[in-house]
């Protein structure tokens, strides 16, 4: 019989908390994290709700040095990442010595990075000719001087996955799963069979999303997913009219069953099988039915499970 993969911590940022409990809780009340978009430059679209989250780099003790570097989705990741980790033990597990930094992996999906237009204005207005017109010599003869050095490093998604690493400890196998919303499922089925191939010891997997930015909201009014109506989420609503943009993170720490109970772990769920397909419905980007329908069915056949076990 194959040891489970099983779920030793979790880290949760959304709208409506900085944690599993607090989301939860918010939950359970009936919370919403859905609010009137507040920054002046985002107030433009025809859609002005979105679920932001609020979150500093000095509630995180962040150096400014680390931060200058870290957006609102390197923050959730550190966040949410920081928590699973503390809950799994996984802290006391290397300083024990029971874990090397290789024994632990991480897998993450990750959506895009934009870049922040206060950092690249300084070197457009300096490369500027007298009619206002961008001049490409003037630009890569002075203006270039006005980026900062590690900006390109702020755009790459993997470099939030090094800072948390860095931060944790974690030097064992990895990967940065981008840019969809299937991708963190992808990192969680990743650590599974890494961990079952007994590459790792204990893994950390989930996903991150984008920051809700002047880039990321133009870019869902371009593929006219939003809701301009009443800015709500309702995606299984007769009058369903659009989705809106939300902020969050969720990471969980995971492990086998044996290792977690020699440790003492407690283990809050098992994961027993996944499932992968494609297929797109007609002429649009979306998944079709019969893809959904089969991932569904081959997590079943991994978990050795029937649909009327559900």
């Amino acid at each position: 019989m194959k040891d489970k993969v099983i779920i030793a911590g979790a880290g949760m940022v959304t709208s409506l908390g900085h944690s599993v409990t607090e989301t939860w809780k918010a939950l359970l009340s009936g919370g919403c994290g859905i609010k009137t978009i507040e920054t002046p430059e985002l107030r433009g679209f025809d859609c002005r709700s979105a679920a932001q989250v609020n979150l500093i780099p000095s509630s995180l003790n962040i150096h400014p040095r680390d931060a200058r570097i870290m957006d609102m989705h390197s923050l959730m990741l550190m966040k949410s990442s920081r928590d699973a980790f503390k809950e799994a033990g996984l802290g006391e597990a290397l300083s024990s010595g029971g874990f090397r930094g290789e024994d632990i992996g991480f897998f993450a999906g990750m959506g895009m990075v934009d870049y922040k237009i206060e950092d690249i204005m300084p070197s457009v207005l300096k490369s500027l000719d007298q009619h206002g017109n961008l001049d490409y010599d003037a630009f890569f003869l002075k203006g270039y001087q006005e980026i900062h050095p590690l900006w390109p490093l702020s755009m790459l998604n993997n470099i939030s996955f090094c800072q948390v690493s860095t931060d944790l400890g974690i030097k064992g196998e990895n990967s940065v799963f981008s840019p969809h919303s299937d991708s963190g499922m992808q990192a969680v089925a990743e650590a599974a069979k890494t961990l079952l191939d007994r590459k790792a010891k204990a893994a950390l997997a989930g996903g991150v999303s984008e920051k809700v930015s002047l880039l990321s909201l133009a870019r869902a009014s371009y593929f006219g997913i939003l809701n301009p109506a009443d800015g709500v989420c309702r995606p299984f609503g007769k009058d369903r009219n659009g989705t809106i943009l939300g902020e969050g993170c969720g990471i969980i720490a995971m492990e086998l069953q044996t290792s977690a109970v020699q440790r003492g772990m407690p283990c809050l769920a098992a994961i027993s099988g996944c499932g992968v397909s494609f297929g797109v419905s007609g002429d649009t980007d979306y998944p079709s039915s019969s893809a959904i329908s089969d991932a569904m069915g081959k997590a079943l056949e991994d978990a050795e499970l029937r649909a009327s076990d559900i």
